[in-house]
């Protein structure tokens, strides 16, 4: 997957209002987007620590962006017994032989060998004139993020994530006067709640005005409780949808597979996408939303189905009714 395109999150804080002739919300660049401009202060809005950010972009930055190609080849191969953690066998990425690392210098061991060889192939399409772009590498950004992110500080990932549900995009709908819109957010979010209510006892308040929501207490228990849940991979994959749709309902739909990307991305755009018929598309603006919304997207979900399958994603949805059984036991 290639793309020109950095790769972004929003920022956390709330449901902000897409502007017409602006560019909505504010993007921050993920850790693996190396762009000079994205100031240090910002990086526990992503869920980093200042200073791992910090060493981290000392160690990135310089070597990596920009960077003429400096390796003939990229492979996978199995992980020596022993080097790994735990039993499962593990794989990891070789640039000609050597291991490649997290640029947090965590050694890149995943038990999927099929997300190795993508991560393999992003690193082998480096070969544009302007040298290597980490941001047209999103696995390989996603599990760097896993390593050196999500893995090192969980409860900030689950705080920023869990922020969203009061201002959840698919909770909040156009005022009655705009009808077109409202219709189609009634018909696009609509299923989402009848899945959230029937299948994960989390009915959802709604509303159509500006003012944050409040949830019904044990919805909000039961959501936190599934985020909490999530194994490091998947919350590194929600988290990253989240941000992209300004949704948690959507983003969980995304990482259990109830909506494909390409749906999210129709769902979480209703309101931008009826400003642009009324007003026009604004060139560097709207285009490259779309865009960042289809990369992030599409990013987070090949990243899950090429590291868990069918078998890991069945074991992770059992995990989480078990997490919802243990959290009513313990109420």
């Amino acid at each position: 997957m290639r793309s020109v395109l950095r790769l972004s999150v929003p920022l956390p804080g709330g449901r902000l209002p897409r502007c017409v002739g602006a560019r909505a919300p504010q993007r921050l660049s993920l850790m693996m987007s190396t762009s000079a401009e994205s100031p240090s202060s910002t990086s526990r809005a992503e869920g980093l620590d200042s200073a791992v950010q910090g060493k981290i972009r000392e160690q990135v930055h310089p070597t990596i962006k920009g960077r003429r190609r400096f390796y003939e080849g990229a492979s996978v191969r199995p992980v020596p017994p022993g080097e790994g953690e735990g039993a499962s066998p593990k794989f990891e990425v070789t640039l000609d032989g050597r291991a490649l690392k997290s640029p947090g210098r965590r050694p890149m061991h995943v038990e999927s060998e099929a997300l190795a060889w993508g991560i393999a192939l992003e690193w082998d399409a480096q070969t544009g004139k302007r040298g290597i772009e980490p941001s047209t590498m999103p696995l390989m950004s996603l599990t760097s993020t896993w390593l050196d992110q999500t893995a090192g500080d969980r409860g900030l990932v689950i705080k920023n994530v869990g922020k969203y549900l009061a201002t959840d995009t698919a909770c909040f709908y156009a005022e009655p006067a705009l009808r077109q819109l409202r219709k189609r957010q009634e018909k696009a979010f609509e299923p989402l709640h009848e899945w959230m209510s029937s299948e994960w006892g989390c009915p959802l308040a709604t509303t159509d005005e500006v003012f944050r929501l409040k949830h019904p207490p044990r919805s909000v228990a039961r959501v936190l409780a599934m985020v909490h849940a999530l194994d490091d991979p998947a919350l590194t994959a929600l988290q990253c949808a989240v941000m992209e749709c300004k949704s948690l309902v959507v983003a969980l739909a995304v990482v259990l597979r109830r909506m494909k990307p390409a749906k999210a991305e129709f769902v979480s755009r209703l309101e931008e996408e009826f400003q642009i018929e009324q007003w026009g598309l604004v060139e560097g603006g709207h285009d490259m939303d779309i865009v960042a919304a289809k990369v992030q997207l599409a990013s987070a979900s090949a990243f899950l189905h090429l590291l868990d399958g069918d078998q890991g994603h069945a074991r992770r949805l059992d995990r989480l009714k078990q997490a919802l059984l243990a959290h009513e036991l313990a109420a």
